[in-house]
């Protein structure tokens, strides 16, 4: 839910790691939504699934 609103309209290909970093700053002030969220991202990431480049 939190992803889709905030990287949902980007292409896979267009979503940069400032866009990833701009949400984890979003959730500061909620530590455990933010890790979950990265999580995800983390784990789509590793799967092929989110065109993020290391």
């Amino acid at each position: 839910m939190f992803i889709v609103t905030a990287i949902g309209s980007f292409k896979v290909v267009d979503v940069e790691r400032k866009d990833i970093a701009e949400l984890h700053h979003k959730f500061r002030d909620k530590p455990y939504q933010d890790n979950r969220t990265l999580g995800v991202l983390s784990n789509m990431q590793s799967n092929g699934n989110l065109g993020l480049a290391a």
